[in-house]
């Protein structure tokens, strides 16, 4: 556990070093996701369906609540939905790319969370494949589902830092990066389940946790991969 006190401690330092751009990133990086759900709910008529079923609840008729269906959707917006949460996905998944800049020692900008477009395809082509691989596990029982979503927790690491590899193969080099290390990154993220549930009951904390863990993890990687990160940590920071 001194490893990972180590690793909190460097992300903490991180942060600390460009603090307002860090959280700013943050701010960003929820707001487009709340505008890409927004959009969704809009097309996809979800937001007319809640509204639908807030009002049988609110009213205890439970017979509107029966009728209450999701409303057809026009091939146009069914299509635009679709890249909309396309989308969604990209930029949760292209937040990843900025911490591991910043894990590296570089400033990039707030701005920068947003991945470049020639990533997208890979980025969503490595989603998908999770997705199914462990899906699958978790199908079976939980421990292989868990098994195999870590071996996988750094292809996207490995996609950015070779933007000339197909999403198939940065999930091949994760898998043989995380032998024998898949205990110890479940155990990293345990100790950041505090964290998770505070973001839960008091969701502006996310603004603090999201860089915190997404640093921490990117640091993580840079350790396994080889590459040292530029800042070293102050073990004085606020815990």
């Amino acid at each position: 556990m001194e490893h990972v006190r180590h690793i909190k401690a460097h992300s903490r330092a991180i942060i600390f070093k460009d603090l307002m751009n860090v959280l700013l990133s943050s701010v960003i990086l929820f707001g487009v996701l709340l505008l890409l759900e927004e959009l969704y709910m809009h097309l996809s008529g979800l937001h007319q369906m809640t509204h639908e079923l807030e009002e049988a609840v609110l009213h205890n008729d439970f017979e509107a609540f029966q009728k209450v269906t999701l409303p057809e959707m026009p091939l146009a917006s069914r299509i635009i939905g679709a890249v909309v949460y396309l989308l969604t996905i990209v930029v949760e998944l292209g937040y990843e790319g900025y911490a591991l800049r910043r894990a590296r020692g570089e400033t990039p900008k707030a701005w920068d969370i947003l991945p470049k477009a020639k990533f997208f395809l890979r980025l969503y082509v490595i989603w998908f494949l999770k997705a199914i691989i462990v899906g699958a596990g978790l199908a079976l029982f939980i421990v292989p589902g868990v098994y195999l979503f870590y071996g996988y927790r750094q292809a996207v690491y490995i996609m950015f830092d070779n933007p000339e590899l197909g999403a198939i193969e940065c999930m091949r080099r994760s898998r043989l990066m995380m032998k024998g290390r898949r205990v110890q990154l479940l155990l990293h993220d345990v100790t950041f389940i505090l964290w998770d549930l505070l973001c839960v009951f008091f969701s502006p904390a996310a603004v603090w946790v999201t860089p915190y863990k997404a640093i921490a993890h990117a640091l993580f990687y840079t350790e396994i991969s080889g590459t040292e990160p530029v800042i070293e940590a102050d073990d004085s920071a606020i815990e």
